[in-house]
């Protein structure tokens, strides 16, 4: 006759924590033990029954990160070696989204033509660099991406190069839990141009035949002289 068990081993769902998967399941293995050990006994050998686990942290299979299950058996033997078997699971699950300690930074910045893009793109990339600096996760440890939706052909330009860019970026654990956070590059134009001459003044003998004629002339050089001494470093 089989030993008399009258309990069962109890399966556990916890939340994944790296840093404490194995003793978690340490103790409940240990607790099912207990257990067995208190609920078991034998109309042969009395209360001398024996609960033995095949319980190895070692065959905790991953799915992600450091989540994962395990089965376990128990077997409940009496002195003639008849004998009880039980099946229990240890699982972790990873419903927890990672833990971002900073937030990414908006920039707004004097419009230069011949830098914003290299400016914007270091900016993305410090954004980057400080979100995996300080991105971390319960069950993956150190191992989160961040990924960024970034692509300076998205600027959107106000008047001449001066704009503005909206980028998302994804911070995900190796259990696809996410944050996202946005931040915005955009440039401000509020420089005047740069003019390297003076429009000239002319005073010239009035003949009223010509008078028109010479100040149309005298405008039209000034103007043309303005155009070829002005630039500007937003709308060259």
């Amino acid at each position: 006759t089989d030993p008399v068990v009258t309990c069962e081993v109890q399966d556990l769902e916890t939340e994944c924590a790296a840093s404490s998967n194995q003793s978690s399941a340490d103790s409940w293995n240990a607790s099912n033990v207990a257990a067995l050990v208190a609920c078991s006994s034998d109309a042969c050998s009395g209360s001398n029954v024996t609960v033995e686990s095949d319980y190895d942290f070692n065959n905790f299979v991953i799915q992600c990160g450091n989540n994962g299950s395990i089965e376990v058996t128990y077997t409940i033997t009496d002195e003639c070696d008849n004998d009880v078997v039980q099946t229990a699971t240890f699982s972790t699950t990873d419903n927890t989204d990672p833990i971002v300690t900073c937030a990414v930074e908006s920039l707004e910045t004097e419009c230069a033509a011949t830098s914003n893009q290299s400016a914007a793109d270091q900016w993305n990339a410090d954004n980057i660099a400080a979100l995996v600096a300080c991105s971390s996760d319960a069950c993956s440890g150190s191992n989160v991406t961040v990924e960024s939706n970034y692509n300076f052909n998205n600027f959107n330009l106000i008047c001449g190069n001066n704009g503005s860019i909206s980028v998302t970026y994804t911070v995900t654990d190796e259990c696809d839990n996410s944050i996202e956070q946005t931040a915005t590059f955009s440039t401000v134009d509020l420089t005047p141009p740069v003019v390297t001459c003076e429009v000239q003044d002319l005073q010239t003998e009035c003949a009223a035949s010509s008078n028109q004629t010479l100040a149309d002339q005298w405008n039209a050089d000034n103007v043309a002289a303005l155009v070829g001494c002005s630039t500007d470093a937003c709308s060259p």
